[in-house]
């Protein structure tokens, strides 16, 4: 896929946020771009593309899952 080259020649200090919508089985959709650091680099466009693939954890309040913030940013740096 595109999205792994792009990731793969990153700098460094490259980083990207995006924020995506929680949905059954711990799957993301309709992830949006929110910044990236060292900007023209596409991280933040090859991060939202990959983004089916992750497997993330609900949000928790003490210890039980919160089913009211199904919303949340996923960040990554090199």
């Amino acid at each position: 896929a595109s999205y792994l080259a792009v990731i793969k020649r990153m700098p460094p200090a490259a980083s990207a946020d995006i924020a995506c919508r929680m949905i059954e089985h711990n799957r993301v959709e309709n992830c949006q771009i929110i910044g990236e650091n060292l900007r023209g680099t596409g991280l933040a466009q090859a991060l939202r593309k990959a983004a089916w693939q992750f497997l993330v954890k609900p949000p928790r309040i003490d210890t039980s899952r919160s089913l009211a913030d199904r919303c949340g940013s996923i960040s990554i740096s090199g």
